[in-house]
């Protein structure tokens, strides 16, 4: 019961509301040294009280902000009028003498519905803030033990990020550069080169790559660092500005950019379908090597064919580059590729003697290939050209190839992920159709049976023509309800335009169409459930009538959906031969399964059965005022 705390100078008016509210709510005395210090839900204050503990009320509102906790004041007409409303600060409601009880409870049942709300919002935020925080976190860490350079600035150019391999780099310690002023001065001493620095870094509105600056550590020595930048395609909050930088002082530490470049890529490849892996690692390459045209090619037994491909509509030469197929012992340099696993650069495809059709691309000049390799088996090919004579460099075909690898990840990745659906689709398959065999083939069959057989009763046995019609009825409904069933499995969609109690009866039909079994229903009218439980009330059902028929060897079954208050109660009878439930696994005859469909809309199932005395599987779901989920 909610707690209301009471503070009122009027002895009657307290035995008033004492005598009338009771019985309904847990009503506190005040303390009168604190009487805010309690748990309570709302205060029901009068005027000589709250101008008494005006700041104390004030400060106990306070102390539990965010969440709503309810004032209601007790006053006279005439107050209302005359006191100035400042005074009333923590006053959510008032209420008029004299006092009308009726009115008293409307004001506080709203009162406590506000509270309520607010006290569901502040759990949510609060669960916000703290996936936030986690995932800031996370973040950070991440951030902080990069082996790449990563720093940010406010929008004031100060520091408030410095990472740790900034720290080995440079030899200054975070807490030296984050927040300070003049932390430019201690990297960058000389002004006029500082100031030549911002200026061109304030032009270049937060985009660059490869930016190479000299900057001085701690113990003199001068580090040319090449930073990049995509802060303004990918902003993080509260950063104005960020940057990643390596040290290419020494350019032996040109594997080390590209073991960084290979997983950032491995992350943009992260999609799980082929069309698509295709077309983001055409889209990020370019971030790893400059380029003018790119393809992608696979390898399928004996032949290459580009599957995807970018830029090669500004030569003229989009169509041939999307629908080129050639056998891999034609062309020289991609049966090189196969044979080494090495990438290959050519400066300039257009004076070569003998001109592969992959490379013969007027006018485009330079050529970089890099093989994409699973499990030491070339599986395709990553081609750039670009339309500058000798533009690719030992170092970009480094790069290539170290994101082809990851290319290499991300298409056996999305193979799999498209063979598992496969998979899945044939193995669903192959499901309906023992279904369909189950339930509908068989009673189409007993049907044609009986049809075939009733103008020879008509005949010699009149009197069980009717028994038959009457079978054959029921055996049609059956196949018509399983079909019904199998479409609706086909097309879980449709269950959007049924009402619940439509479904199960179909379930229920097509059920007792397998069996001969009396299935008897009691389903109120419902309100509209949303998809989701609408799934799990037909799910539930419809797993508990398969353990019926599969084995409890019952003769007769009950499925029951009624509302009782603030629940919708499902249960599901029969009288069969029952089990001892004690010595069955928690993950048999499904009920795991429906366990879960359960407890996924916030319900509860229970499992009742002894043997020789059948089973009860119930359901219960609670809901609101409005019959909606909790």
């Amino acid at each position: 019961m909610y707690q209301l705390l009471t503070l009122l100078d009027d002895p009657l008016l307290h035995r008033q509301i004492h005598a009338g509210l009771s019985s309904s709510y847990v009503l506190l005395a005040a303390d009168q040294t604190n009487p805010f210090g309690q748990v309570f839900d709302v205060c029901l204050i009068d005027e000589i009280e709250l101008q008494r503990r005006h700041a104390a009320a004030a400060a106990r509102k306070q102390a539990e902000f965010p969440v709503l906790l309810p004032f209601l004041l007790i006053t006279t007409r005439e107050s209302i009028h005359s006191r100035q409303w400042q005074q009333w600060y923590p006053i959510d409601d008032f209420i008029t003498l004299p006092l009308d009880l009726a009115e008293l409870q409307t004001r506080l049942t709203l009162l406590l519905r506000n509270r309520r709300s607010s006290l569901a919002v502040n759990a949510e935020r609060q669960q916000t803030q703290v996936f936030l925080q986690r995932n800031e976190k996370q973040f950070g860490g991440i951030a902080r033990n990069l082996p790449v350079m990563l720093n940010a600035w406010d929008k004031s150019n100060t520091f408030v990020f410095w990472n740790h391999e900034c720290e080995r780099v440079t030899g200054y310690r975070a807490d030296e550069i984050v927040d300070n002023p003049r932390a430019l001065e201690l990297l960058y001493p000389d002004s006029a080169y500082r100031e030549k620095m911002v200026t061109e870094w304030m032009s270049r509105q937060g985009a660059y790559r490869d930016w190479e600056w000299t900057l001085m550590t701690r113990d003199g020595q001068a580090r040319t660092i090449a930073w990049s930048s995509l802060a303004a395609q990918f902003p993080i909050f509260e950063w104005a500005a960020w940057g990643v930088g390596m040290d290419v002082t020494e350019r032996n530490h040109a594997r080390a950019m590209a073991d960084a470049l290979r997983d950032t890529a491995a992350a943009l490849t992260s999609t799980l379908h082929l069309t698509d892996v295709f077309e983001r690692i055409l889209a990020n390459v370019g971030l790893v090597v400059p380029h003018d045209a790119a393809n992608i090619m696979l390898l399928d037994e004996t032949d290459v064919h580009i599957v995807r491909s970018h830029g090669y509509d500004t030569v003229g030469r989009d169509q041939m580059a999307n629908s080129w197929r050639v056998k891999l012992a034609d062309t020289i340099y991609l049966r090189q590729m196969q044979q080494t696993r090495q990438p290959i650069i050519i400066p300039d495809v257009q004076v070569l003697a003998s001109k592969p059709p992959s490379l013969s691309l007027t006018p485009l000049h330079s050529y970089v290939g890099a093989p994409i390799c699973l499990n030491d088996e070339v599986i395709g090919f990553i081609n750039l050209h670009n339309l500058t004579r000798d533009f690719f460099t030992p170092v970009d075909a480094d790069h290539l190839q170290a994101f082809a690898e990851s290319a290499a990840i991300a298409i056996q990745n999305a193979r799999l992920y498209e063979q598992a659906h496969l998979l899945a689709a044939y193995e669903e398959r192959q499901r309906l159709a023992r279904d369909l065999h189950d339930a509908v083939t068989q009673s189409l069959f007993s049907a044609s049976i009986i049809t075939e057989a009733l103008p020879r009763q008509f005949e010699t046995h009149p009197e069980t023509v009717k028994e038959r019609l009457h079978t054959l009825h029921r055996l049609m409904r059956g196949a018509l309800a399983e079909t019904r069933t199998l479409l609706l499995e086909l097309r879980p969609n449709d269950m959007i335009r049924m009402d619940i109690g439509p479904l199960l009866t179909q379930l229920i039909e097509g059920v007792q169409s397998r069996k001969k079994i009396l299935v008897e229903t009691e389903i109120e009218n419902q309100p509209e459930f949303d998809l989701n439980v609408k799934k799990a009330f037909y799910r539930i059902t419809q797993e508990a009538l398969n353990n019926v028929l599969k084995h409890a060897q019952a003769t007769h079954a009950r499925v029951v959906l009624l509302r009782h208050d603030y629940q919708y109660h499902l249960t599901i009878t029969d009288n069969g031969r029952g089990f001892d439930t004690s010595q069955v696994a928690p993950a048999s005859m499904g009920l795991e399964i429906m366990r879960e469909r359960a407890q996924a809309i916030g319900g509860a199932l229970t499992i009742h059965s002894q043997p020789g005395q059948g089973t009860e599987v119930k359901m219960i779901w609670p809901v609101n005022e409005e019959g909606q989920g909790l």
